[in-house]
């Protein structure tokens, strides 16, 4: 499974249950653990190129709080796109 998590705490999440493997991109807040910075970063903007790319069987995020992750709407739009 390819995961993309937009989320800090849900890449925390991932990575404390011992499954940071899956884990092939992350949002530009997500820097820790500090094993996941070499993961390919998005940006606010996410570019659906990018995210096309990294091929994600599961894209983690929330419409809660846009300080906190990036714009969901904007990322539902690009997941139905692809």
């Amino acid at each position: 499974m390819r995961v993309v998590s937009l989320l800090p705490s849900a890449t925390e999440t991932l990575c404390s249950i011992g499954a940071g493997d899956l884990l092939v991109g992350r949002s530009h807040l997500c820097d820790w653990p500090s094993e996941i910075l070499d993961r390919p970063a998005l940006q606010a903007e996410v570019d659906i190129q990018t995210l096309a790319d990294l091929k994600p069987d599961l894209i983690l995020t929330q419409d809660l709080c846009s300080v906190c992750a990036i714009d969901a709407d904007r990322v539902r739009a690009i997941a139905e796109r692809l």
